[in-house]
């Protein structure tokens, strides 16, 4: 039994999760959580990013990359591997040797949308730049004017 925190009001109504892909385009995300995983065949290894849109109208939003870094198919790690590359080059880091360096960085993702009859539609990551700031020099994202509420 674990003793909660606070009461959480259960009888509230909460807007709906929206499980629909993000539309195709470029968004200024963060890489928040990394974690190498298993193949499903158990022939490999894969790491996840998990990436947290930043502004715009689908804050909050998450990313979700899967780079094969570890897998039989030659070709699938080649292409893992550009990805981390344009990931790293996007984080200003020369070496990488460890995926948690790639958290917190702001950068720009492009994603589309990959159609799929068995698992429904999903955001799959085209590329990965360095994000824009603006003209003053900061992201906006990073902005340390108060709220206006």
């Amino acid at each position: 039994m674990a003793q909660l925190p606070t009461s959480i009001d259960c009888t509230r109504e909460l807007e709906p999760i929206t499980r629909e892909p993000l539309p195709a385009g470029e968004y200024v995300a963060q890489v928040i959580e990394d974690t190498m995983k298993e193949t499903k065949a158990g022939n490999g290894q894969y790491l996840e990013l998990r990436m947290e849109v930043l502004d715009g109208d689908h804050k909050g939003r998450w990313i979700f990359d899967r780079l094969n870094l570890q897998n039989p198919n030659k070709t699938a790690v080649e292409i893992s591997e550009r990805q981390l590359l344009a990931l790293g080059k996007a984080c200003g880091i020369t070496t990488l040797k460890d995926s948690s360096e790639l958290r917190g960085i702001p950068i720009s993702v492009t994603v589309k949308i990959e159609k799929s009859a068995d698992y429904g539609d999903r955001n799959q990551v085209v590329t990965y730049r360095k994000a824009a700031t603006s003209s003053e020099g900061s992201a906006p994202w990073n902005s340390t004017e108060e709220a206006p509420f």
